[in-house]
């Protein structure tokens, strides 16, 4: 078995091979040392019966997260489970196992794993190299882009960058050609303005729906206030 993920420069991780046999039969010597049938582990985890039986026959190797998942439950360390260590003991997770393990389940790359979670010091604005130190996702901001996520907001801004990208591909080959005197027998419009629209529409339809939010947020503020008011007159 091997993990990788790329950085934020594209480069892929060292990669580490894992013995199959080795990750098979310690996962069956945690289920049968357990007593537990598997699907009481189902039960505990929410990981599949069939997942189970899977992994402790070896015809299936778990993925990164759930390696770890499997190690926090039985209360093992990571790297024994996979052969890299000979004591059963638990590990404390490194910063670089929670980015491995948030990468894989999201897939995002190492590098936006480090951007979401840096937090700064308040004293390195510059970096010891002179350059600027990267902006630090504070609760707020992470929770503009939560929010963006769930309602699919981010997912059709970057749906229209993508075929801005696309598009932009298409027209600079036809005018590529076109000065050398071919023609693009498949006719293309501008779609890249298209797509900037769609993008520009996206976030319109964003704002307004945070401005109508705070307007009934205020309402229900003015609401509760005029009741307390009220309430103290009556007393």
């Amino acid at each position: 078995m091997a993990l990788s993920n790329k950085s934020k420069k594209g480069q892929t991780m060292e990669k580490k091979d894992f013995d199959m046999d080795v990750v098979k039969c310690r996962i069956a010597k945690l289920i049968d040392k357990s007593g537990k049938t598997l699907r009481e582990l189902e039960e505990a985890t929410g990981i599949s019966n069939g997942t189970w039986s899977m992994w402790k026959q070896g015809k299936k190797l778990p993925r990164a997260d759930n390696l770890f998942e499997i190690a926090q439950y039985f209360n093992v360390s990571a790297d024994w489970l996979i052969g890299l260590s000979d004591k059963p003991v638990v590990d404390t997770l490194t910063k670089e196992h929670e980015q491995i393990i948030a990468a894989d389940v999201t897939g995002l790359s190492i590098g936006a794993v480090e951007r979401l979670s840096y937090k700064s010091d308040g004293y390195d604005w510059i970096a010891p190299n002179g350059q600027f130190a990267p902006s630090q996702w504070l609760d707020n901001r992470k929770g503009v882009l939560s929010g963006m996520i769930e309602d699919e907001t981010l997912y059709k801004i970057i749906a229209s960058v993508i075929r801005y990208k696309h598009c932009l591909k298409i027209d600079i080959e036809r005018e590529n050609v076109e000065e050398l005197g071919g023609v693009i027998e498949t006719p293309t419009v501008k779609g890249e303005k298209i797509a900037k629209y769609d993008a520009q529409e996206t976030l319109m339809l964003y704002f307004a729906k945070i401005r109508q939010e705070m307007i009934e947020s205020a309402k229900v503020g003015e609401q509760n206030g005029t009741a307390n008011k009220k309430n103290k007159k009556g007393r």
